[in-house]
């Protein structure tokens, strides 16, 4: 995939940042759609994207983002869109179908647990077996 404006953008965003972006509430609803692969046809271009999230309708609602200097612009369909100052559950979905397109999720790495040392412990001591401390 080329880069483009809108992909640079979203690949600098993480859950933190979304979170920020889109609020808690529509974060957290937003990632509930997409893990239920709710969000479908979705098109990115050069400046936005487009696309279709499931929501409590028959009919999926049409969700549009655009990239802006200041963060990002969006309409939906939905009926709540209108009465709400900022990005509804859908924008919120198709957002981070969109960044996870762009910037697929990377595996945690598990923090290793410290070995038990040869007394049973967990390493709480000041040196351990085979190290110098001093």
């Amino acid at each position: 995939m080329t880069p483009t404006p809108f992909s640079e953008a979203l690949s600098t965003l993480n859950d933190r940042a979304l979170r920020r972006l889109l609020g808690a509430r529509a974060f957290l609803r937003g990632y509930d759609y997409v893990r239920r692969q709710a969000v479908s046809d979705v098109s990115m271009e050069d400046a936005g994207a487009h696309g279709r999230v499931r929501g409590t309708d028959a009919e999926p609602y049409d969700v549009r983002l655009q990239v802006q200097p200041a963060g990002f612009a969006s309409e939906c369909s939905c009926p709540a869109f209108p009465k709400i100052n900022g990005h509804c559950k859908h924008v919120a979905a198709l957002l981070i179908a969109c960044r996870d397109q762009v910037r697929p999720k990377q595996p945690r790495q598990a923090v290793p647990e410290a070995a038990p040392s040869q007394n049973g412990s967990n390493g709480g001591g000041a040196s351990q077996p085979g190290f110098d401390t001093g």
